[in-house]
């Protein structure tokens, strides 16, 4: 969800956009000052990046377009241009004029999704009119034609279709990739938010401001500005009697769950690699990589809260884990919901379970005898290192794992409808390939001398989010609604701590540095042996460093980490900093990296017991012109290396290693739970007349 701007007269520039922040923060309600004191110490400590008029003047407008997206500001500037605007008039100013004509086809036919109904990219008929929506977004042949079809499509579009498409196509825009896209739990709260903590929302605003002391919601005034806090907490375990619900503060959080949404805005199932550029050749291997980090970094909080370990997924056998998202979408319809021990229905997912299982069935078929081919005629290794970007496109389903005239169905669509929401995991074919050498491991005349980690420390603070898009305004006040509201949840967050690597070496050379993470202990307390512990590291830094003659100490601190990104804050706030020409750091682009208040599982009060791993590697870079592979690579290792396949326990520890073992202690209680009576005294108080 990203969006430009036409550009301004370079005179009249500056005095135009500084109105224009004026009337947006107007329009966004809110002021950089709101907000708990951790979400100041955010602001106070963000990295940003400068920015000109131009980049500004675009974002105003993505973000005008973003907001209260169920409803119709009829004095926007969108509004007015997309009321107007005719795209089969304006036909010629399209790169793909058969697109834009199979866009017009469908939608003369009245064949697209309603506004107001449930969009999701999971159904076919959806998913092809959206992409057919994104085509003629993408195609546009500058920002100016870009952002005539996005206010056109806000106007005349379902709202999940349009920011679905809109995002998308402002991603892989050249021309607008750099455009920041606000957080999803601000587009759509409600979908980040329990239902319960939602309807005091509603309550709140069908009284015109009025609290209620029973419902756990503070008001607070910053000038002419109010907000209301909602506190709120994550599905409780003592309505559940769940055990995985133990682990919903990292489940339904917030952060994580825009990560995986930001990956698939940038690598949806359905888009042709061509579009990714460099990125097409290393697709299937990120999306292998993520997910296996995923399951790791899951893994790992499954230990610390004391469960059991992952269970195997078999089709035919009841599902022990049941789902239940205590949310809705905004019309009041439920999210999926899965009873425990649950058993798939056999007749009415007949056709589908017989596609899946043919499609486990094949690709195991081709592991055993290490060779995958179809009828289009494309034939792959799979006992080679590269094959990895293969199976991450086979199990994707996308259309970089088949010949293009092949037929073919979304496995990961399939899975989630037989699942009601959750696909299975990646197969883990790197077991299958031979393990590395000692001479493919080693780093000849260097080595760790010394690996020393500071104390890890886990808590619980407070995060504030932007949830007034959960709430309907009068046309009349969408301009400048008369309040907000946000969201303060418990978080999982950690203290900044070090790394600190010895090194000694005989040479002065590059070098490459990894750190990682892993379980030194099974869910049944037995220590697990590396060979059989490599898929559960899950890396922390990578970097490339300069190492000299003689001896070298290198620190690194968590706040540095490669592949981590600081908390999205609020557009009210990108606001504030954008007058003073900046915009956070962490949000410039689709940032597809990983919450870094997420780095490390939650520890307990006694300490959990952790190993920290770092290897030292020869410096190999990527080619000049691969400037996109450079946002998920460092160097020409694989993803994920030396822990991308098994290990030979006896070749494996080599000087140019070091493990180290550490405890995660947790600070506060073990359960993030909002106190009510410390937020609201009285309780059971009966109101006075």
């Amino acid at each position: 969800m990203h969006h430009r701007w036409l550009q301004f007269d370079y005179c009249f520039g500056k005095m135009k956009i500084l109105l224009l922040l004026a009337s947006v923060v107007a329009l966004v309600t809110g002021r950089a000052e709101t907000g708990s004191l951790a979400h100041k110490k955010l602001l106070l400590n963000l990295p940003t990046v400068d920015v000109d008029e131009t980049y500004i003047a675009k974002q105003q407008k993505v973000f005008a377009l973003l907001q209260h997206v169920h409803q119709i500001d009829t004095k926007s500037d969108y509004y007015k241009i997309g009321v107007a605007y005719d795209i089969k008039a304006n036909i010629g100013d399209y790169t793909n004029k058969t697109a834009v004509e199979e866009f017009l086809r469908q939608y003369e036919k009245s064949s697209f999704l309603w506004k107001r109904m449930i969009f999701t990219s999971f159904e076919t008929d959806m998913r092809k009119e959206a992409i057919s929506l994104y085509n003629i977004l993408y195609y546009a042949k500058d920002f100016e034609t870009f952002y005539k079809t996005a206010s056109w499509a806000r106007v005349h579009m379902n709202e999940g279709m349009f920011v679905y498409s809109f995002n998308i196509a402002l991603t892989h825009r050249k021309d607008t990739a750099s455009l920041i896209l606000p957080a999803p739990f601000e587009i759509f709260p409600y979908l980040f938010v329990n239902n319960e903590a939602l309807q005091r929302m509603q309550n709140v605003k069908m009284r015109e401001g009025e609290l209620d002391p029973l419902e756990n919601i503070s008001k607070e005034v910053y000038g002419k500005f109010t907000v209301y806090r909602v506190y709120a907490n994550y599905t409780d375990i003592e309505a559940w009697q769940n055990n995985e619900v133990r682990l919903a503060y990292l489940t339904e959080d917030i952060g994580l769950n825009t990560y995986y949404y930001n990956f698939h805005t940038m690598f949806p199932f359905w888009m042709m690699g061509d579009q990714l550029g460099s990125l097409k050749k290393h697709r299937g291997e990120i999306y292998y990589n993520v997910h296996q980090q995923l399951l790791a970094r899951y893994y790992l909080e499954r230990l610390v809260n004391g469960l059991d370990e992952i269970e195997k997924l078999a089709w035919d056998s009841p599902i022990t884990t049941g789902y239940h998202p205590t949310m809705t979408h905004l019309l009041g319809m439920p999210l999926s919901q899965r009873d425990d021990y649950h058993k798939i229905q056999a007749k009415q997912y007949e056709n589908l379970l017989e596609i899946v299982k043919t499609h486990e069935i094949q690709f195991l078929e081709c592991v055993h005898v290490g060779k995958y081919s179809d009828h289009g005629g494309l034939h792959v290794d799979l006992r080679t290192p590269e094959a990895i970007n293969f199976v991450g496109n086979y199990w994707q389903s996308n259309p970089d794992a088949y010949s293009h005239d092949m037929p073919r169905d979304y496995y990961e669509v399939l899975a989630r409808k037989i699942l009601g929401g959750t696909p299975k995991s990646v197969h883990p074919i790197k077991k299958y390939l031979a393990p590395y050498t000692t001479e493919q491991l080693s780093f000849d005349g260097v080595r760790i001398s010394k690996l020393k980690v500071s104390h890890l420390v886990t808590y619980y603070d407070e995060y504030d989010f932007e949830a007034t898009n959960a709430v309907y305004y009068k046309t009349e006040s969408l301009q400048k609604v008369p309040y907000g509201f946000q969201v303060t949840q418990l978080r999982l967050n950690h203290e900044p701590f070090d790394v600190k690597v010895t090194i000694e070496s005989n040479v002065t050379t590059d070098a490459v540095l990894k750190i990682f993470l892993a379980p030194k202990y099974d869910s049944d307390g037995n220590k697990i042996a590396i060979e059989n512990n490599w898929m559960n590291f899950v890396q922390l830094d990578w970097f490339v460093l300069k190492v000299r003659e003689g001896k070298n100490v290198i620190v690194r601190n968590s706040k540095e980490f490669y592949g981590y990104k600081e908390d999205s804050i609020p557009v009210r706030d990108i606001i504030s900093l954008m007058e003073e020409k900046k915009v956070p750091r962490d949000m410039y682009g689709n940032s597809t990296a990983f919450p870094n208040r997420l780095m490390l599982p939650r520890g307990t009060h006694g300490g959990y017991p952790v190993q920290v791993f770092a290897i030292l590697y020869p410096y190999v870079p990527l080619p000049a012109s691969d400037k996109l592979t450079k946002k998920f690579y460092q160097d020409d290792k694989p993803l994920g290396y030396p822990f991308d396949r098994p290990l030979d326990h006896t070749v494996w520890y080599q000087p140019n290693m070091e493990m180290t073992d550490t405890l995660i202690k947790h600070n506060g209680p073990l359960n993030p739970k909002h106190n009510w009576e410390k937020i609201w005294a009285g309780g059971d108080e009966v109101p006075v007349a």
